[in-house]
C-alpha cells in the first residue's frame, strides 16, 4: 500500500539515523525505554493493577553491535524480560502495553494470541488455561473488525480509490450494488485462500496491478456511461487481487491459530464496512448535484483522471 511504502522509508532512514548514534546517546535512548516499559507495560490481576517490575534490555553494547551488522537489514530483535510478582490467590490476568509500542501481538499461552491495541487491556486471561472462550472470542471479533475497517479508513488509500472509481461510472445504487458486490466476493475469495495459505503470490507483483486496476477502472469511466459486461469481469478479477493485498495485511496482524476463520470473516466485516462508509460519504457529497447535466463533465470526468492518473503513478513507483 502506498502508506506502508512510505512508512518503509521513513523506517530505512530511522535505521540509518540509530546506527549513527554514539554509544553514550544510544545508552540514554535505551535506559528511557527500559524506564518507558517498566512503567507502561501494566499488569491486571483481577481488580488488582500493578506495573511491571525491573524490565531488562540487553546491554548497549549488544545493541550497538547490532546495528552495526548487515547494512542490507532493516529489521532487528531485541528481547527484553521483565519481571513482577502475582498477587496470591490471583485467578486471571490482562496486560496493556504503553501507546508507543502500538498494536502488539500477544501471545501468553500458546498457540492463544491476541491483537492488544494501544492503551487497551488484552482479553482476560485464566491463569493456567489461557483466556476464556468467549471472552478471547468477543475480543477477537472487535479486534479483526477494526482493523479491517482501519485498513480502508484511513489507511487504505489504494482501496478507497478503486472504490470511488466504482462509484463514478454511476451512482445509480443498483449499478453501484453489482460493481461492489462482485468487488466483495472476488477479494473475500482470495483473503480466505491466502490467510490459510493455499495461494501465495509475492507483494512485488500483486502491488503494482493494484495500481493498474485502480487506473484502468477510472479510466473506463471516460469512456462508459453504462455497466457493461466486460467491467464486471475486470471488477471480479481486480478483486481477487484486492484479496491478495488484504490478506498480506491480515497475516502481518497474526492470529490465534484456533480461530482463524472467526479473526478472518470479522476483519472481512470491517473491510466491508469501510468501503460501505466510503461510498456513503459519497453519495452525501454529490447528492444535491448528481442528477445535473454537468455532472458528468465537470465532476466524473476530472475526478476520473485524476484517479487513474494517481494509479498509474503508484503503479511505476512500485515497479521501480
Amino acid at each position: 500500500m502506498q502508506n506502508e511504502l512510505d512508512l518503509a522509508t521513513e523506517e530505512d532512514v530511522l535505521i540509518v539515523q540509530v546506527r549513527q548514534l554514539p554509544i553514550e546517546t544510544l545508552e540514554i535512548a535505551l535506559n528511557q525505554l527500559r524506564s518507558n516499559l517498566s512503567k507502561g507495560i501494566l499488569f491486571q490481576f483481577d481488580d488488582q493493577t500493578i506495573p511491571i517490575q525491573n524490565f531488562v534490555l540487553p546491554e548497549t553494547s549488544y545493541v550497538k553491535q547490532l546495528l552495526r551488522g548487515d547494512p542490507v537489514i532493516t529489521e532487528y530483535r531485541v528481547f527484553g524480560m521483565g519481571r513482577g510478582l502475582i498477587p496470591e490467590a490471583t485467578q486471571t490476568v490482562a496486560v496493556q502495553f504503553p501507546e508507543v509500542l502500538g498494536h502488539v501481538r500477544l501471545n501468553i499461552v500458546s498457540p492463544k494470541a491476541a491483537i492488544v491495541p494501544p492503551g487497551l487491556n488484552s482479553p482476560m486471561y485464566r491463569l493456567g488455561e489461557g483466556p476464556s472462550q468467549s471472552s478471547s472470542s468477543l475480543y477477537e471479533i472487535a479486534t479483526y473488525l477494526y482493523q479491517g475497517f482501519l485498513h480502508i479508513i484511513p489507511k487504505g488509500l489504494d482501496h478507497i480509490l478503486f472504490v470511488l472509481a466504482l462509484f463514478l461510472l454511476s451512482s445509480n445504487l443498483q449499478i453501484l450494488l453489482w460493481q461492489i458486490t462482485l468487488f466483495t466476493v472476488a477479494h473475500s475469495i482470495t483473503l480466505i485462500l491466502a490467510a490459510y495459505e493455499w495461494v501465495n503470490a509475492p507483494a512485488e507483483i500483486v502491488e503494482p496491478l493494484i495500481a493498474l486496476s485502480i487506473a484502468l477502472v477510472a479510466a473506463e469511466n471516460l469512456f462508459h456511461q453504462q455497466l457493461k459486461p466486460w467491467r464486471l469481469l475486470l471488477i471480479f478479477g481486480f478483486g481477487l487481487l484486492h484479496g491478495l493485498g488484504f490478506a498480506s495485511v491480515f497475516l502481518e496482524l497474526g492470529f490465534p491459530q484456533n480461530q482463524t476463520l472467526l479473526s478472518l470473516l470479522a476483519f472481512n466485516v470491517g473491510i466491508e464496512i469501510g468501503q460501505v462508509a466510503v461510498v456513503l460519504m459519497a453519495l452525501v457529497l454529490v447528492a444535491r448535484f448528481k442528477d445535473q447535466t454537468w455532472y458528468r463533465h465537470r465532476v466524473i470526468f476530472p475526478s476520473s483522471l485524476v484517479i487513474a492518473a494517481v494509479g498509474v503513478f503508484w503503479a511505476v513507483e512500485r515497479i521501480v
